[in-house]
């Protein structure tokens, strides 16, 4: 699952899986998750699904922290995350 906390908000994985079993069936529960710092979006402030599939299917190796998105941001997608 890709996360994106909102300003002064955390979480650990742990309280996410925590929630998800509490909330949802064990085999729906993700199986790993990715915190990123925003969704890529496009210039119409459409989430780039293709983008979160890649981010998604990443090796763990990885570090999704330093994840970069090039997509055009406006100051009204920005307030709605």
């Amino acid at each position: 699952a890709i996360v994106v906390l909102r300003d002064g908000h955390s979480v650990t994985e742990d309280e996410l899986n925590r929630l998800c079993l509490d909330k949802i069936a064990r085999f729906k529960r993700p199986k790993r998750y990715r915190f990123v710092s925003a969704l890529p979006k496009n210039s119409t402030g459409k989430v780039l699904k293709t983008a979160l599939r890649e981010l998604a299917n990443a090796p763990d190796n990885d570090n999704a922290h330093d994840w970069h998105w090039t997509a055009t941001w406006t100051a009204a997608t920005q307030t709605a995350i």
